[in-house]
């Protein structure tokens, strides 16, 4: 008997750790679930691409690459797979400068990147599945006044293999980003049952700009596709913004919460090459830049984090969306902005925006 406190002890602390809460409500409770809106119904089978690249990859191979992760999303019936910010380059400035060949002319590289374009449109008619995908654009030629004449786009690609929708970084914060983006919409993605789902997405440094996915919410974007390539693990410091997975593992639940809509987040997974060991993290002869800390995730309306990839290396989620989740945009905390004294006419105004898109073409 001496020994029961003890066991007891040890069956609550075994009972208590064997599963991981990311909410107050116990998920192993079925008296605690959520409301379900039903404003839509079904389900969303999404393919989160967690890829990797570094500076020695070029883009026709990068290309390559990104056909074979959509037909192996499509193997696995989903509708849209989404990849990493400039995940057809990597998130380096050199690969982009170096499309617009010597010269640095705009027409060079943008004829690369309508190659690399079309191989995908094909593979996405080919395996009826959309695909969001991390690709530069250039407006203007390299000059010694003008070094990074491109965009950092998004680019959707529809299961037809029309492009359908681009949209730009709206804030670089770092030189592989090129020039600011000044458009902003949502847009539509087709479900197998033919249901329309509107959706938005967004390209990492966004992230902390909370006007974008706020606007995109009250405009009635139900899940938002974002992509980013976060800092490299062997960076202790992310633009003075915390721990650089700490500050990750915030943001995004916080959000898709407070905007009442799923995050969906594909971010650029670590190389283990990058590191040799906690002690021997690169730094020798300058950083090694090769990836960034993955943790690609999916998160419910509720900010509940339902999966979540590894840091290390490449991987494929594939993950149903309960639809049922969505709730109005009439409905959201977020609409309440527009009967403020104080923001109102703010939020009036920025949902003016909406409608100006970026041409697809360049």
């Amino acid at each position: 008997m001496e020994f029961l406190p003890l066991l007891l002890l040890l069956f609550l602390c075994s009972t208590v750790s064997s599963y991981t809460a990311y909410s107050e409500c116990d998920r192993h409770n079925s008296l605690c679930e959520p409301p379900h809106p039903n404003v839509l119904n079904g389900t969303l089978r999404v393919a989160i691409a967690q890829t990797a690249s570094n500076e020695s990859m070029l883009l026709e191979q990068l290309t390559k690459v990104h056909g074979d992760w959509i037909a192996r999303s499509a193997k696995e019936g989903a509708r849209v797979v989404l990849f990493p910010e400039l995940s057809l380059t990597g998130y380096f400035t050199a690969n982009v400068a170096a499309l617009a060949g010597p010269q640095g002319l705009a027409s060079f590289a943008n004829a690369r990147l309508r190659a690399a374009e079309d191989v995908l449109t094909k593979a996405c008619k080919a395996n009826n599945i959309y695909a969001i995908v991390g690709i530069p654009v250039f407006f203007d030629n390299i000059t010694e006044n003008n070094t990074r004449p491109w965009y950092n786009t998004a680019l959707v690609i529809g299961p037809t293999g029309k492009k359908e929708y681009r949209q730009a970084k709206l804030y670089p914060c770092c030189s592989q980003d090129g020039a600011a983006g000044e458009w902003l919409d949502i847009f539509n993605i087709t479900n197998f049952d033919g249901s329309i789902v509107p959706v938005a997405t967004q390209i990492c440094f966004d992230d902390y700009h909370p006007e974008i996915v706020r606007l995109q919410s009250m405009k009635g974007a139900q899940i938002l596709f974002y992509m980013s390539w976060e800092s490299d693990v062997s960076l202790e410091w992310k633009l003075s913004l915390g721990d650089k997975l700490g500050s990750q593992q915030g943001v995004v639940p916080a959000h898709a919460s407070m905007n009442q809509l799923f995050i969906v987040q594909t971010n650029a997974g670590a190389l283990v090459d990058t590191m040799s060991s906690e002690l021997d993290p690169g730094y020798r002869g300058g950083i090694v830049m090769g990836g960034s800390h993955g943790q690609s995730r999916v998160v419910d309306p509720y900010g509940r984090v339902l999966e979540q990839a590894r840091v290390f290396g490449q991987q494929l989620i594939i993950h149903d969306l309960d639809l049922s989740l969505c709730s109005p945009a009439s409905d959201r905390m977020a609409m309440a902005g527009l009967g403020s004294k104080v923001f109102g006419a703010m939020w009036r105004e920025g949902l003016k925006a909406f409608g100006n898109r970026m041409k697809i073409d360049w």
